[in-house]
């Protein structure tokens, strides 16, 4: 499904930007890492996970249905204000799914895993898991997301992708905490 339309309205809370896009008559609230957007401008979003009677504490509101977002994909349009330039979107590139460790950290619940293969590499999340250097791995599809700072690492990452876990692990191993969107 595709994510994108004018922003017709927008909030900030417990680390994500809550966006209401209209397109065709049609309004649909999405989640997306903070990220600084304008009543008025045309935004893409890139899919995410579609969660029914989400209750957000923060915002004291549910939203019937909203989907979590990985990030901005484009803007379209930014609405004109004097002096002020339109902010490009970076694109994010496919993540390595499988390939060779080269860095791997834990914080909080999740394995942080620098994959790498044929000359490329990406950063994947993955519930708590040992992993080490060296290892061979193939991660389970999940979510991209664009700019994510992982604020018990105190690092920003350009693109990250957040997977369940690693294919082949036994069930019951890496479980997503349950802060965690849905996949």
């Amino acid at each position: 499904m595709e994510l994108s339309g004018k922003v017709v309205e927008t909030a900030e809370a417990g680390g994500y930007t809550y966006i209401c896009l209209e397109e065709n008559g049609r309004r649909t609230w999405a989640a997306a890492p903070t990220m600084k957007v304008e009543v008025g401008e045309e935004l893409e979003l890139m899919p995410g996970a579609e969660m029914s009677n989400f209750s957000s504490k923060s915002l004291g509101r549910t939203f019937e249905k909203i989907i979590f977002s990985g990030g901005l994909l484009q803007r379209k349009t930014v609405p004109a204000t004097a002096g002020q330039k339109a902010v490009a979107a970076k694109s994010i590139e496919k993540p390595v799914l499988a390939g060779k460790v080269v860095e791997t950290m834990n914080a909080g619940a999740y394995t942080y895993i620098r994959l790498e293969k044929d000359g490329r590499s990406s950063w994947s999340a993955v519930p708590s898991t040992e992993i080490k250097v060296g290892d061979e791995i193939e991660l389970i599809p999940g979510t991209d997301m664009g700019e994510f700072t992982s604020k018990s690492m105190h690092k920003t990452f350009d693109s990250i992708h957040f997977s369940a876990g690693i294919k082949g692990e036994k069930a019951g191993r890496a479980l997503l905490p349950q802060s965690h969107p849905a996949l």
